[in-house]
C-alpha cells in the first residue's frame, strides 16, 4: 500500500531532498571595542551582538540581542560595525545573513 501508491499520491515525483551548500560569514578584519579604565574596571561583562553581513561583507543593523551589563553596549556595537567580513555563502554565491557575535569584555582582576 506504501509503495508506488504513495509515490503516485505525492505527485509521483522523487523523494529526495535537494541540498544547499551553505557557508557561514567569516571575520577577516576585527576591530576591538574601545573602553576607558573606569569601564575596563567593571568587567567582566559579555554583549551578544546580533549584525547582518551583506553580500560585500560588511556589518549592518546591528543590535544588542543581550547583555550582563549594558554600560559595555555601545562599545561593543562600535567596534562590530568596523568589522568586515568574507560573505557567507549559498551554493557558492554571496549571500547576505545574521550572525551572533559574543563580545566578552575580561575582568582586570582588581
Amino acid at each position: 500500500m506504501y509503495g508506488d501508491d504513495a509515490s503516485a499520491a505525492s505527485g509521483g515525483g522523487s523523494n529526495q531532498l535537494s541540498s544547499v551548500e551553505f557557508l557561514a560569514p567569516r571575520v577577516i578584519r576585527q576591530q576591538a571595542p574601545t573602553i576607558d579604565a573606569a569601564l575596563r574596571a567593571a568587567g567582566p561583562a559579555t554583549v551578544n551582538v546580533n549584525l547582518l553581513v551583506s553580500e560585500a561583507g560588511a556589518v549592518a543593523n546591528a543590535a544588542v540581542r543581550s547583555s550582563t551589563d549594558a554600560r559595555f553596549d555601545q562599545a561593543a556595537l562600535d567596534a562590530v560595525t568596523q568589522w568586515v567580513f568574507e560573505p557567507g555563502r549559498v551554493d557558492g554565491e554571496p549571500s547576505a545573513m545574521f550572525v551572533d557575535v559574543p563580545i566578552v569584555f575580561p575582568s582586570t582582576g582588581k
